[in-house]
C-alpha cells in the first residue's frame, strides 16, 4: 500500500519525486533506497525486507515514473537495479509489464 500511495504522491511531484520516495521508504520501511540501488544484490536486499515479486515490480514501476527528473547517473543506477529485478523475474517465471516497456 505504501508503494501505491507513493505513486499517487509522486505523480504531481515533477522535480522531487525520487526524494519523496527515498524519504518515505526510509521512514516507513527502514530501507535506504540509495543502498538498494547500488547494491550488488538488490533483489536479496528487497527480499530480506519482505518485498514480494509484486512489490518489487511496483517499486521498479515507481522508480521508472520519476526517472525523467533525475540525473543521467541516477537514471543509470535505476536501470541497473531494474535489470537485477528483471533477471530475478525471468528466473522466477514472473511477468512484469512495467519492466518490459
Amino acid at each position: 500500500m505504501l508503494l501505491e500511495a507513493l505513486m499517487k504522491k509522486t505523480a504531481g511531484a515533477k522535480d522531487n519525486g525520487y526524494d519523496i520516495i527515498r524519504q518515505e521508504i526510509a521512514k516507513e520501511l527502514a530501507l535506504d533506497i540509495d543502498e538498494v540501488i547500488i547494491s550488488d544484490d538488490p533483489v536479496n536486499m528487497l527480499s530480506e525486507k519482505g518485498f514480494s515479486n509484486e512489490e518489487m515490480d511496483a517499486l521498479a514501476s515507481l522508480l521508472l515514473s520519476v526517472r525523467g527528473s533525475l540525473s543521467a547517473y541516477r537514471q543509470g543506477q535505476i536501470e541497473i537495479l531494474n535489470d537485477h529485478i528483471r533477471k530475478h523475474f525471468q528466473s522466477a517465471g514472473y511477468l512484469s509489464m512495467a519492466l518490459w516497456e
